[in-house]
């Protein structure tokens, strides 16, 4: 049974362990391997730490028992939520935790994510779960790394 709880900072060493083995298999070939190996758990985790001290935004897990499976950090902007990440654990893929985790988010906002281009895989979660591509395609830069986005808005919705 999959719960979903707020991330404390007892979670976010594992939470960042999660986030990054998760980019380092889903991204090989689509982002470049100097990129990729340059990734480390210690900037997440200083950046889940600070939004958690301020108490901004969404950090939530996905746990089956006592095992995180999945992470879902998003802002609250001026025109909605920014989604930063949505990450679930290869074996925990396919079974709706990413569905479960977009839940925590409030309805009554808009939601917008940014996926890389290429990652078709997630490109048709977003879509299957109600965001559509606004045609914005962007340039973006993450930790050195520099790659195109599409941009994805799920607008209010009611439950």
């Amino acid at each position: 049974m999959i719960e979903l709880k707020p991330l404390t900072r007892q979670d976010v060493n594992e939470a960042s362990c999660l986030v990054v083995s998760v980019w380092k298999k889903h991204y090989r070939g689509l982002l470049s391997q100097s990129f990729l190996q340059k990734l480390s758990p210690n900037a997440h985790t200083e950046k889940f730490k600070r939004q958690i001290d301020k108490s901004d935004g969404y950090l939530y897990g996905a746990y089956d028992g006592d095992v995180l499976v999945g992470v879902l950090q998003a802002l609250d902007t001026e025109d909605g939520i920014h989604l930063k990440q949505l990450c679930v654990k290869e074996s925990a893929q396919r079974q709706g935790i990413g569905k479960r985790l977009l839940t925590v988010l409030p309805p009554n906002r808009s939601v917008k994510a940014h996926v890389i281009v290429g990652n078709t895989v997630a490109h048709a979660f977003y879509e299957k779960n109600g965001f559509k591509k606004t045609g914005e395609r962007m340039m973006s830069e993450y930790r050195g790394g520099r790659f195109a986005v599409d941009v994805y808005v799920r607008n209010n919705q009611a439950r």
